[in-house]
């Protein structure tokens, strides 16, 4: 595969899923398009560390990236700094990447080129995935994002984020016109905390067609939210509880003026 993409001087779309893809497989790829006009690159592996996170970000640095996703589960800091680098002067639409053991220095570094790299005025969906963000990790993202005046969908499934950080992240997504999506995975939160998000979001522009999904940790959590929103349905288009055995609880809400 790697010398028949090599010999390709035109491959524009490369795809990649194996779950025991490792870091020799990784550096292969990257050898296999470095040079290439890559528009878009997803390559997705449980077994890719940072030797291998790093070469597919040297390999891809220069191309005019509309899309890219990087996912593995042994990714840590060193390797989200070189793909964020790789990332800057991309005219990205859609950046999706994840890996469990990304902290502060991983999110400083995405959040850096969220709010001024070249994708911050082309960006319309951004995808975090079981991230090891903190709560000030997630701030500093929630920030960035208010650079990003294109952005409809907004996921993040990071290792479950508190409700002062859910509040935080949806006020600056109250400020995004375009926005219509947004997955966040929640450890706790309290009904007052709840009330406000779901009334300032009510009280933006982006209310009547956006889309809220919550994963819920606790029986606490689960019961603060379904107060919150049994409070407001006439206010809610839709509403939903799904049954999610890795997520526990999962809320399903669309904010706005019912039919």
């Amino acid at each position: 595969m790697a010398e028949a993409a090599r010999s390709s001087c035109s491959l524009t779309t490369f795809y990649l899923y194996g779950e025991t893809i490792s870091d020799s497989g990784a550096k292969a790829v990257a050898e296999a398009v470095k040079g290439c006009p890559l528009s878009v690159f997803f390559l997705m592996s449980e077994e890719i560390s940072d030797k291998g996170a790093i070469a597919v970000a040297e390999a891809v640095k220069g191309c005019p990236l509309s899309a890219f996703c990087l996912y593995s589960r042994n990714i840590l800091d060193a390797g989200a700094i070189d793909v964020a680098e790789a990332m800057n002067d991309c005219p990205l639409s859609t950046f999706c990447f994840g890996s469990d053991n990304i902290s502060g220095l991983g999110a400083t570094a995405v959040a850096k080129i969220l709010s001024s790299g070249k994708c911050a005025g082309t960006l319309s969906a951004l995808y975090l995935g079981s991230l090891g963000f903190s709560d000030s990790g997630t701030k500093k993202v929630a920030d960035a994002i208010r650079s990003c005046p294109r952005l409809t969908s907004f996921y993040l499934d990071s290792k479950p984020i508190s409700g002062e950080a859910v509040a935080y992240i949806l006020g600056s997504i109250a400020g995004i016109c375009t926005i219509r999506s947004v997955n966040l995975h929640i450890r706790e939160i309290s009904k007052e905390q709840m009330d406000s998000c779901l009334d300032r979001l009510g009280q933006s522009g982006v209310a009547r067609q956006l889309k809220l999904r919550f994963q819920l940790c606790t029986e606490d959590t689960r019961t603060a939210c379904e107060k919150s929103i049994a409070e407001r349905k006439a206010k809610l288009v839709e509403f939903s509880i799904v049954s999610d055995i890795r997520y526990f609880f999962t809320h399903e809400v669309i904010i706005g003026v019912p039919k």
